[in-house]
């Protein structure tokens, strides 16, 4: 059978879970084509390419594209899917699988392993609800952002480059959320996470927690707050409605 979805893994300074986060692509239910986003900190770096022979790799040794640069990457694929991964998830073996599946029963849309609902009596990045992976929910779900993976048709990425992201330095993931839903109108949904069913969970929760709390984590950084604050609030000046204001919840 044909490889129907191209995942886009990013390798950078989280090396040491490289070798687990490709394992859980290779053993997926269902058949991938495996990418990768490789922004090497040495040329030594570079040797292990030669430990995956059937990966694809793209590098930039004096470049960093940063977050945005997996989602430009992803652009050449010609698959009808595409997934890309933050490097500290861990899905489980029937995940993509699971998300096929979703989408054929709710439309397209973009299906992400964490997404979170944001305050609509503020104009900031203030969370008010986290669905998916790190929480559980029984019903596919309607979020304002979806963040750590995103699972969609690829025709929707060309969504990304509308308008450039208000910064590169972060906020990959409430760039995408919004021009999907300003310009696609589609929705971001978290697929239902039952923990009963671990293989169909987009993160593995014990590896999701150990994994998201290194010295390497994004959240961790000063100004992570700040630019998202200022993404948010520069969208909801442009007309972003929350979630929570349009149901009215």
């Amino acid at each position: 059978m044909d490889n129907n979805v191209t995942v886009v893994l990013n390798l950078f300074k989280r090396k040491k879970y490289f070798r687990k986060q490709v394992e859980s692509i290779r053993n997926q239910s269902i058949p991938c084509d495996i990418w990768v986003d490789f922004t090497p900190q040495t040329r030594a770096d570079m040797s292990i390419i030669d430990e995956y022979p059937d990966l694809k790799f793209s590098v930039r040794l004096n470049q960093n594209l940063k977050y945005h640069g997996r989602f430009n990457y992803a652009l050449n694929a010609d698959t009808k899917y595409v997934f890309i991964c933050d490097d500290d998830i861990i899905p489980g073996s029937k995940y993509i699988e699971h998300c096929i599946s979703t989408m054929e029963k709710i439309g397209d849309c973009v299906l992400t392993t964490y997404g979170v609902l944001l305050d609509p009596t503020k104009n900031d990045y203030s969370v008010v609800h986290r669905i998916g992976w790190n929480s559980m929910n029984d019903v596919p779900t309607p979020v304002d952002m979806a963040g750590h993976s995103w699972f969609f048709p690829k025709k929707l990425l060309k969504y990304l480059n509308y308008e450039d992201p208000i910064t590169r330095d972060n906020g990959e993931d409430l760039h995408f959320s919004y021009m999907v839903q300003k310009h696609a109108k589609r929705l971001i949904v978290v697929p239902v996470h039952d923990s009963s069913k671990p293989e169909t969970l987009g993160c593995i929760p014990r590896y999701g927690i150990e994994y998201g709390q290194d010295e390497h984590s994004t959240w961790r950084k000063s100004n992570h707050l700040p630019l998202r604050n200022k993404i948010v609030e520069t969208y909801r000046n442009d007309g972003w409605k929350f979630i929570l204001e349009k149901n009215k919840i």
